[in-house]
């Protein structure tokens, strides 16, 4: 497929079962994610939502001529609801089995990347909170090494080594799937440097964990109950950040209610 046949645009609802589908399909027959019970499409819509909460950049590459979904990214906060890591996000990014190296995941990649270089032109795949922060500053991959696969698993970090990303660490049999154990490789792209932007609603901390805690309880509400003690450190967190700015915010209550610590 060329690429003038692909379209990258915004994931929307309407999406979610097509990339709930793909991924079950690596779940169940790849070790490429340490995943070894899909999702069902109500907790792939809970990611989406969250992702979207977060202010974060979702999108899918799309067949131009029917709509179908070939692949999908999206980038969350590296290592979870940690506010020092703010700067940081790790890329998920999958394709259709039917349509590996076909280009298609280097699209998705590329126009990630310009994505989250360049946030304020770029403004449309943001829901706002985001640009709102900070800027990213690191862009993390996370992949397993697939000895079954091409290169004994190293194909795909070579690939990702072309778009600029650096080996940073390689963790020997930290998993076990298929009857095999299985190493990854952390990979880390420099993004542009990270400026603090300052808004009329306050300090980028106190956004950010205001954003955490916005999806936090969209997560719990969603079933996620592992949340919780994200949460709870976020809670707290907003509360020290809003009586150091002398500020009141009342959804506080209404969010910590919500989450029925």
């Amino acid at each position: 497929m060329s690429s003038s046949e692909v379209v990258i645009r915004r994931a929307k609802p309407a999406d979610i079962p097509s990339i709930n589908a793909i991924h079950k399909n690596y779940v169940q027959n790849t070790v490429v994610t340490f995943m070894t019970e899909p999702n069902s499409d109500e907790d792939a819509a809970g990611n989406y939502e969250q992702t979207k909460a977060l202010g974060l950049p979702y999108i899918v590459a799309t067949n131009q001529a029917n709509e179908t979904v070939l692949g999908y990214s999206y980038v969350s906060p590296f290592r979870g609801v940690k506010p020092g890591y703010r700067h940081t996000l790790e890329l998920s990014l999958f394709c259709h089995l039917n349509h590996v190296r076909k280009g298609v995941g280097r699209q998705l990649l590329t126009r990630m990347i310009n994505i989250l270089k360049a946030p304020e032109d770029h403004r449309e795949w943001f829901e706002g909170m985001r640009l709102n922060d900070s800027r990213p500053k690191q862009l993390m991959a996370v992949m397993s090494v697939d000895v079954e696969g091409p290169g004994n698993g190293l194909k795909l970090r070579d690939w990702y080594l072309q778009f600029g990303f650096e080996q940073r660490g390689h963790l020997k049999e930290v998993g076990w799937k298929m009857e095999r154990w299985i190493d990854t490789i952390y990979l880390q792209l420099p993004l542009p440097k990270c400026n603090d932007i300052l808004s009329e609603n306050g300090s980028p901390d106190l956004q950010y964990s205001q954003s955490l805690l916005s999806a936090t309880a969209l997560s719990v509400r969603n079933g996620e109950r592992q949340a919780n003690a994200g949460a709870s450190h976020v809670i707290n967190r907003v509360k020290a950040l809003a009586l150091g700015l002398g500020k009141e915010y009342c959804h506080l209550n209404d969010l910590e209610t919500s989450i029925s610590l």
